[in-house]
């Protein structure tokens, strides 16, 4: 099983499924939690609260990490398998 076939479960909050996906795209775009950060303008545990779905994800968050990491916004919304852009 790989890492894009896992997907999010029933309990899961919508901003937990979120921080998956964005996870999974920052380790296919090889980024570090600092960095994503430092896009975000927040820290990295900041980042990690996010990914975590313990903070909201902000559509100001969603268009800049969806930028930075070159996907779409949709990529980091729906629990599909990733475009083959990457």
């Amino acid at each position: 099983m790989t890492i894009s076939e896992v997907g999010p479960r029933e309990s899961d909050s919508p901003d937990a499924v979120i921080g998956e996906r964005v996870r999974l795209w920052q380790f296919r775009r090889h980024v570090t939690q600092k960095r994503l950060a430092e896009v975000l303008r927040t820290t990295p545990p900041g980042v990690s609260r996010r990914i975590k779905g313990q903070t909201s994800w902000s559509p100001t968050d969603l268009i800049r990490v969806a930028a930075f990491l070159d996907v779409e916004i949709s990529d980091c919304l729906l629990y599909t398998s990733p475009s083959p852009r990457d």
